[in-house]
């Protein structure tokens, strides 16, 4: 079972290019979600900031200030949404996962 499942927003119609759901078949797209800081309604090529880099797990933070410089913008590759944790990829970053509770959504 190798099918990769493609999600759409629900509201537009657009297909959520880079996103992973664990738990919900509908997402909205950056431009229909409501909160509009919200990084976990990013898709990719999207732009994050870099917020709080002692937020979360110690793992995370750690890994968040070897990386990461708070204030900078990064671009979205991909978003894992999971149920109690969710993850980002950034195309700076090729092949690491950073804590999602770092970042805002960069317009």
């Amino acid at each position: 079972m190798n099918e990769k499942l493609e999600f759409h927003c629900p509201k537009c119609g657009k297909l959520l290019d880079g996103i992973t759901l664990d738990y919900r078949l509908e997402w909205l797209c950056s431009k229909c979600a409501e909160n509009q800081s919200d990084v976990l309604h990013c898709e990719r090529g999207c732009k994050v900031k870099a917020v709080d880099l002692d937020a979360g797990l110690s793992s995370d933070s750690k890994q968040a200030h070897e990386l990461l410089t708070e204030g900078h913008v990064y671009e979205v590759e991909k978003i894992h949404v999971g149920g109690w944790c969710s993850s980002i990829r950034l195309k700076e970053f090729p092949g690491k996962e950073f804590n999602t509770v770092h970042f805002i959504r960069y317009e």
